[in-house]
């Protein structure tokens, strides 16, 4: 009881930060500013598959504290349809070695502040590919998950804020699924580019801000083809943006997926590549 009474206030305090910034900068002539959202969605190096929270306090104890300018609609059981201020970890049962985290954590910290609070919306799920899995044209998909989830999360920042939150990009981290068989890997560039042409529609944000995670070379045997893909949308499409990951380190035990030192770098440079 004590602990859930905690938590309350905790998400309050984080409420309060993010109302009073929207709220203290705001033209009194024009309507309230709303609340930044960031979608991060994906496979496995988005969940966070090799990484441990309990590894942050000596690779970035910056870290390990809850971040009151950021609120989290995360993936887990705890906080799978409520918000709450970001903090490891944020996967309880998605990563190899306990309680651990994806870039978002790295991310928010370096996107947020007491003056622009943000606000995050993670649906990430490991092994997936987007040719089968998160294809738009499946109702009963991952893509059609990722929709709804962040429809219903914006419904309720709005609802708990009394603010108008506005996605501002999309941070897609996937792609090694689709490197272990010719065809999907043939067909990801067309894919990506019809999936991130339903995402905009979708969210109503023709013009939203996208970051890929470009997948390392150490994925499967076709992982050269989903990275030439991958450069390919983005370079026929001026809001999208590439993040490397080859030269990350990576997990020795299963080197597909990035070690917690790995997740907290791919985080920063996704923050680096959304800031102006």
């Amino acid at each position: 009881m004590l602990a859930g009474f905690r938590g309350r206030i905790i998400l309050l305090v984080a409420l309060g930060v993010i109302a009073s910034a929207t709220a203290t900068h705001a033209d009194p002539h024009a309507s309230p500013r709303s609340i930044p959202v960031y979608v991060f969605a994906g496979q496995s190096n988005m969940v966070g598959a090799s990484a441990a929270a309990d590894g942050l306090p000596d690779l970035a104890p910056e870290l390990v504290a809850p971040q009151r300018d950021v609120l989290f609609f995360g993936p887990t059981d705890d906080h799978a349809t409520r918000w709450a201020p970001l903090r490891a970890p944020t996967e309880l049962l998605g990563s190899s070695y306990g309680p651990g985290f994806g870039p978002e954590l790295s991310a928010a910290a370096a996107l947020a502040s007491p003056d622009e609070p943000i606000a995050i919306v993670k649906d990430a799920h490991d092994g997936t590919n987007l040719y089968h899995d998160w294809n738009p044209a499946r109702p009963d998909g991952l893509y059609a998950g990722l929709i709804a989830r962040t429809h219903e999360a914006l419904r309720r920042l709005a609802a708990t804020t009394g603010e108008h939150p506005h996605i501002v990009a999309f941070v897609w981290m996937q792609g090694e699924g689709d490197s272990y068989t010719r065809a999907h890997a043939d067909a990801y560039q067309t894919n990506l580019t019809s999936f991130l042409a339903d995402v905009r529609r979708d969210l109503d944000a023709p013009h939203l801000r996208v970051v890929l995670g470009r997948i390392a070379y150490i994925a499967g045997p076709y992982a050269r083809t989903i990275r030439d893909a991958q450069t390919a949308v983005a370079g026929h499409d001026k809001n999208t943006t590439i993040v490397e990951t080859n030269d990350l380190e990576h997990d020795p035990a299963s080197l597909v997926h990035l070690d917690t030192s790995g997740e907290i770098e791919l985080g920063r440079r996704f923050a680096r590549a959304l800031q102006p």
